[in-house]
């Protein structure tokens, strides 16, 4: 059995109607169970192309690197992690509205910034709208507020970086308004700092990115 659907009519349920005929004679007690009617629940595919892109998926630091006794500009923190997330919708099925919660590391088991969230931009702001989160630029480096960091030393092999159970994770969220392509970027600095301090690192710059319709 196969149905058709009309895109700019959705239905939420199927009604199928079913009865059984015959030439031969029926008593009429019987006559109530020729007939059924089954109401099934339709799933439609959404049709969203999700990618993620990373400027770069590997970052080094030099062993004879020091701390800067005092950051002053975003460009001193570390090296720029931009993040570009992008949705199309390539069914034929509008979307009404998409949520979509982002998470990335943002300190370590001792405290110590990982990655710093200095910005967020969109290809349209008609698209797009983001809540305001404290994890964006929480020191004022942007406005010019100096800080000085005092990084800890620590081992962090296998213990950041994966978010699963948001220990040390910050996260935003976003409404994505109904268009065919929409594409943002998360501005991020690796916070140099800390790095230099490490005895030992292995973090994966991998955001995770979760996006709820």
């Amino acid at each position: 059995m196969k149905f058709e659907f009309n895109s700019s009519h959705l239905l939420g349920d199927v009604h199928l109607h079913l009865e059984a005929t015959s030439d031969s004679s029926e008593q009429n007690e019987t006559l109530t169970d020729n007939e059924v009617t089954i109401s099934v629940p339709v799933l439609y595919e959404a049709g969203l192309l999700f990618s993620r892109t990373i400027k770069d998926d590997h970052f080094k630091i030099a062993a004879n690197e020091t701390i800067p006794e005092v950051i002053n500009s975003i460009e001193e923190i570390g090296d720029a992690a931009d993040i570009t997330y992008t949705i199309h919708n390539d069914g034929v099925f509008p979307i009404a509205l998409l949520r979509m919660t982002i998470m990335f590391p943002y300190i370590s088991p001792e405290n110590n910034t990982l990655l710093y969230l200095t910005g967020i931009t969109f290809s349209s702001n008609n698209t797009v709208s983001c809540h305001d989160s404290q994890f964006m630029d929480p020191l004022k480096i942007l406005d010019k507020n100096p800080h000085e960091p005092s990084p800890v030393e620590e081992n962090l092999i296998n213990s950041i970086g994966i978010c699963e159970n948001n220990a040390g994770c910050a996260d935003f969220s976003c409404a994505i308004y109904p268009s065919s392509l929409v594409e943002f970027n998360m501005l991020l600095r690796i916070w140099k700092p800390s790095f230099i301090k490490v005895s030992e690192v292995d973090l994966l710059i991998t955001k995770l990115a979760q996006t709820k319709i």
